[in-house]
């Protein structure tokens, strides 16, 4: 609905943002974004009017990945869920926190983004870590 808007003010709320979710997920999924083969300016004309994309390989993907990606993929925005239902999807509140991603965030959020973007307290690299 954002490459399809051709009406101002915009008449697309979070819902936009739960498709750009969900095409986000394949692409770290697939490590390529949902029409990658095609030029840009030609995607942007063949979206609109594509079925939903879908992972080239659904074999090696969970039920819970698939129905998370089939919620968020609903063409017409009024039935897509929001967030809060989004939130309670299996695919999302079954997901285990990371204790080591959860460190890397903090350490993000440690880095000197007006200086010289250097993390202010950086850690130890252990052999393991090379």
């Amino acid at each position: 609905e954002v490459i399809d808007n051709g009406t101002i003010p915009t008449p697309y709320d979070e819902t936009a943002d739960i498709w750009s979710l969900a095409v986000t997920a394949i692409e770290c999924a697939e490590c390529d974004p949902p029409w990658a083969s095609l030029h840009p300016m030609r995607a942007l004309f063949v979206i609109p009017s594509s079925p939903p994309p879908k992972l080239s390989n659904p074999a090696v993907w969970t039920q819970d990945f698939h129905d998370f990606l089939a919620a968020c993929l609903i063409k017409d925005p009024k039935q897509r869920p929001g967030c809060e239902e989004v939130l309670q999807l299996p695919f999302v509140a079954n997901a285990e926190i990371d204790p080591d991603l959860v460190e890397l965030c903090k350490q993000l959020a440690d880095i000197d983004v007006a200086g010289a973007g250097d993390i202010k307290d950086p850690p130890s690299a252990s052999q393991e870590d090379v």
